[in-house]
């Protein structure tokens, strides 16, 4: 049977050399990296300013003064805002596949402590998990610090 009529069988087995039954590099993905990063997250870190911009607005339209209702109302909102905010956030992690997330009512005594149980549980899968803790703390020392220069301007002049 050596004749032009036969018909040479598939290989089978594994020849690397002639490329056989190596799995094919784009046809293989590995898994996407988990990504911590969602927007209510973003949300919860830049509320500061929302609060303060809202309590100047108060204070400019008062002609300087303010209440004490009005600031405990301001942080009650921006409180439960940031816990609704942390709700939204931790259903995005659970759909991206993060487990043993912190409960979003930690936003309610101080939005940080949401963040940095948030960091802890997710720095395993993703090293940026932590940013939203550090920036909101940066960002709520600023403002704390311009707070205090206002004062002490104003008591000079």
């Amino acid at each position: 049977m050596v004749g032009a009529d036969y018909e040479h069988p598939e290989p089978r087995g594994y020849f690397p050399v002639a490329g056989f039954d190596e799995p094919d590099p784009l046809a293989q993905s590995s898994p996407a990296p988990l990504v911590a990063s969602t927007s209510a997250v973003r949300l919860i870190v830049f509320m500061p300013i929302a609060q303060a911009l809202l309590v100047v607005a108060h204070v400019i339209g008062m002609r300087g003064t303010t209440t004490w209702i009005f600031l405990g109302f301001t942080m009650g909102i921006g409180a439960a805002l940031s816990c609704v905010l942390a709700w939204v956030d931790r259903t995005e992690l659970e759909q991206r596949g993060f487990s043993r997330l912190p409960s979003p009512l930690w936003t309610l005594p101080l939005p940080i402590i949401y963040l940095v149980l948030r960091g802890f549980a997710a720095e395993k899968n993703d090293w940026t998990a932590h940013r939203p803790t550090w920036v909101h703390s940066a960002l709520f020392a600023t403002l704390i610090a311009i707070g205090c220069i206002v004062m002490i301007f104003d008591t000079l002049f």
